[in-house]
């Protein structure tokens, strides 16, 4: 509103100092060139300065206020202040008004400078003076929108680098949680896989000890032993993993690596209760899929503990591209240990398999009491996997 009462004020000086088309320039407020009162100049002048007033809040209202002043203008006087003025109106529309107001402006300005030229040429056959009222005409109608154009076209590359940068920053925000999230999920099958087991073990066996009070000195310091070593050697894992976290360099973290020899130790740590058969040629593979293959085999022959009472039969099977493991264990079991489960060991079993390109399951066999684990992995899987 300051401004249009500025501009409004500015104008009437123009006009009281005679910048309109008259009959007697030297005479203050004489008749217009038409022949209409020069103070009903003021009237058209206060219209365009309406729309100047609402060039923020109604731009398309304030260009019909403003074109119906300027139009009233030229038809009374041709006033200097309003022709100057109205030209902010087009302005306002074209910059705050929908995107399509400047290119319809533009159609339509330069539209009536050409015809405004060719009307003038045909009435007077005079170019030169066509051209300069095209031109005249260009000035105060086409310049305004084209300045518009480019200021609008100007703010809408800024606003679009804006969101594309907004855009750019969630994305990256959601890279950064996604890979915190798959971090994680890493982390606690890791930890659910190795100490979590290795306490499994260490409880099942400890209970074994202390319900049976028939067992011989041998036994007894064999089940202590087993105990002893996997105390060991779940502690050093936790501890590994523990340093991996501790970690502050910028890499890949490593989980404590496993290989297929492991599983024979296992085997052989748990004596009756579990048992080993290794079918094809042994060879290495890559250190992902001997980490998998081992905690497949580890969780398969915990959980056959925990909810069977063992024995668990494990079978791997080399073949050309692929390993086959396969742990069975009866189902009649009376379940020695009561041990809460988390129903983690079989998610976290078939992501193993699923992460290198492999397949998994596990359920009842049918036609006997028996549950079976059975996983295959590709023996050339990408010893990058995420494991």
């Amino acid at each position: 509103m300051a401004i249009a009462v500025a501009v409004f004020s500015a104008g009437f000086v123009l006009l009281h100092s005679g910048a309109y088309a008259s009959r007697d320039a030297s005479t203050a407020w004489a008749t217009t060139e038409y022949g209409y009162p020069a103070p009903l100049l003021v009237g058209t002048l206060a219209l365009v300065c309406v729309g100047v007033s609402l060039r923020y809040r109604a731009p398309l209202l304030g260009l019909a206020i403003g074109t119906v002043g300027f139009v009233s203008d030229i038809v009374i006087g041709a006033s200097l202040a309003t022709i100057l003025i109205y030209t902010d109106n087009i302005y306002a529309a074209c910059t705050y008004g929908p995107r399509s107001t400047w290119r319809l402006m533009l159609m339509v300005t330069t539209t009536m400078s050409i015809v405004m030229g060719g009307v003038v040429f045909a009435m007077q056959r005079h170019l030169a003076g066509s051209i300069i009222l095209m031109a005249v005409i260009a000035a105060v109608l086409v310049s305004p929108v084209v300045t518009a154009a480019v200021v609008r076209q100007t703010r809408d590359r800024a606003e679009d680098a804006r969101l594309r940068a907004e855009q750019t920053a969630r994305l990256a925000e959601l890279d950064r949680r996604n890979a915190v999230a798959t971090e994680r999920t890493r982390m606690a099958r890791e930890l659910h896989d190795s100490v979590a087991t290795r306490l499994s073990i260490i409880v099942l066996q400890s209970t074994a000890l202390l319900a049976r009070d028939d067992l011989d000195a041998e036994t007894r310091r064999r089940l202590l032993t087993t105990i002893r070593e996997d105390s060991t050697q779940g502690l050093a894992e936790l501890r590994g993993m523990i340093d991996v976290l501790r970690d502050e360099r910028d890499e890949e973290p490593v989980a404590v690596p496993r290989r297929m020899g492991d599983i024979h130790d296992l085997a052989e740590s748990l004596g009756e209760e579990a048992t080993l058969h290794v079918e094809g040629e042994p060879r290495p593979l890559p250190p992902a899929v001997e980490l998998a293959a081992f905690r497949i085999v580890q969780e398969s022959v915990t959980n056959a503990l925990k909810h069977s009472g063992g024995p668990a039969h494990v079978r791997v099977t080399y073949r050309e591209d692929e390993i086959e493991l396969t742990i069975e264990n009866a189902m009649t079991g009376s379940a020695v240990s009561r041990l809460p489960s988390g129903s983690l060991g079989l998610t976290g079993m078939r992501e193993r398999a699923e992460v290198l390109g492999g397949a998994f399951s596990a359920g009842p066999v049918p036609g006997s009491g028996d549950w079976r684990v059975r996983a295959v992995l590709p023996a050339k899987a990408a010893t990058e996997a995420v494991l």
